[in-house]
């Protein structure tokens, strides 16, 4: 597990860009993700991340390569993301 602020060190903003799941679509198809897994393990921590669904997706980082973000169906960010990493 990465710590918190270590991702930014480790990745490559060169191809990838990185942020909190901002749009309500991925906001909606991580909650469904974690959802899922709930059920099916029956996670203790799953179900605290639903129960605190808001604030806890602030601890989420959604990872997209540069090269993928014109050919997704659902953008990740209403902003252009080109060249940026946050």
């Amino acid at each position: 597990m990465i710590q918190k602020n270590q991702f930014a060190k480790k990745a490559n903003p060169e191809t990838i860009v990185w942020q909190t799941p901002e749009t309500e679509y991925w906001k909606n198809y991580l909650k469904d993700l974690v959802l899922k897994h709930n059920y099916e393990t029956n996670s203790n921590l799953s179900a605290q991340i639903i129960k605190n669904f808001d604030d806890e997706i602030k601890h989420f980082l959604q990872v997209c390569p540069k090269e993928m973000l014109n050919k997704l169906e659902n953008p990740i960010s209403n902003k252009s993301l080109v060249g940026k990493a946050s």
